[in-house]
């Protein structure tokens, strides 16, 4: 029998790369272990640390990064996004980039050469040879302990918001100008089994060659930070969006861009299953209000949530909403958005009870959403 190789995929995305460790994290949880990790870009960097088995450390690094563990150049943690992308221009137009020597540094001290080749995990990264535009390809074997980190940097090397990466009078570039997400590198290492996160950053995604192995792929559901911003508090959210999101794909959490204990939003359903079927709301449908009402009442993504917990944040939050004239919200087919939605939700709300059911019908067809959120809430709460 064919020997089964389990790839770990890791794609370049910057900051973004904060959410791979939550996605190791969900794995490690699941006991769910690989033979070869490959990296292209930030990728590849964390790729190190699954060869390392590292997990805490490279936990730690990511819960608490900073510009400085970065850049030589300081950047205040508190910089906007306009000063920030200025910033960068301004290197890139002075200096060719800038200069990514804390890095380097961090690098250097994590990368341990006695675990990372004594280890029984494979390693391979793609960099892009700048002169050429052609691909390097490295693997463990192609690697010494005084060329990896070298490799790796200049695989994250992402030209021209960093400079370029010299290795031997060569100058190379990140990885993601060839394959952002290495997947076809992991096939022809071997690997039967592929477990890819896809970042969805900038960057060339090459289609996937055919082989006879599984592919599973783990992206974010939701809103990250931008690729470029190395702040603490936007990273260890990305790392709990990483874990979310990696339960909810092998169904352990259920949710979309919310996250609720596993089974929970069927329970709910099933709990209230009569009143849901009166008015024709089928689970699919409840689920999604669900998830609308988390997004007009601005509750945390990033919490997992027992239901009932969701259901009375959202029963406080709309007692505490105030209501509005319901006359006027029918004579607003035009113009709805002026209408704080939680204001429309409680006016509606308040008035399922009225006997107008011909008004109440073309509020439910002027606002469909709130009108649904409003029967939702009506419900759960008796």
């Amino acid at each position: 029998m064919e020997n089964k190789k389990r790839a770990f995929v890791l794609s370049g995305g910057g900051a973004v790369g904060a959410y791979e460790i939550g996605v190791w994290q969900a794995l490690r949880k699941m006991k769910i272990d690989f033979d070869i990790a490959i990296g292209t870009s930030v990728g590849a960097l964390n790729a190190i640390m699954v060869v390392q088995k590292d997990f805490k450390k490279a936990y730690k690094i990511w819960r608490n990064i900073s510009y400085n563990d970065i850049y030589e150049e300081k950047i205040d943690s508190n910089i906007n996004k306009k000063d920030l992308y200025k910033k960068y221009a301004k290197e890139i137009i002075q200096h060719g980039g800038m200069n990514p020597t804390m890095l380097e540094n961090l690098l250097n001290m994590v990368f341990d050469e006695n675990k990372f080749f004594a280890s029984n995990i494979d390693y391979g990264l793609i960099t892009v040879n700048l002169s050429s535009l052609k691909p390097v390809i490295k693997r463990k074997k192609d690697l010494t302990k005084e060329d990896v980190t070298d490799y790796a940097i200049a695989s994250a090397t992402c030209f021209p918001a960093f400079k370029v990466k010299d290795i031997k009078g060569e100058k190379y570039i990140d990885g993601g100008y060839y394959d952002n997400m290495p997947i076809n590198l992991a096939i022809d290492m071997g690997a039967t089994d592929i477990i890819a996160v896809d970042l969805n950053q900038v960057g060339i995604t090459r289609k996937t060659k055919k082989f006879n192995g599984t592919t599973t792929i783990i992206k974010p559901n939701n809103k990250l930070l931008n690729m470029l911003d190395f702040e603490a508090s936007k990273t260890r959210i990305a790392i709990k969006f990483g874990y979310n999101d990696t339960m909810k794909k092998y169904h352990l959490l259920d949710g979309n861009k919310f996250t609720f204990k596993k089974n929970n939003l069927k329970r709910n359903y099933l709990k209230h299953q009569s009143k849901f079927t009166e008015v024709n709301l089928d689970l699919k449908t409840v689920n999604k209000i669900i998830e609308d009402l988390g997004h007009i009442f601005n509750l945390s993504e990033v919490e997992i949530y027992h239901i009932n917990k969701y259901n009375r944040k959202l029963k406080k939050l709309l007692k505490e909403t105030e209501s509005l004239d319901l006359k006027k919200l029918v004579k607003a087919k035009q113009v709805k958005g002026i209408f704080d939605k939680r204001k429309v939700i409680k006016t509606i709300y308040n008035n399922l009870d009225f006997q107008n059911k011909k008004l109440l019908a073309i509020i439910a067809q002027i606002f469909k959403k709130e009108y649904l959120a409003a029967l939702y809430l009506r419900i759960i709460s008796g």
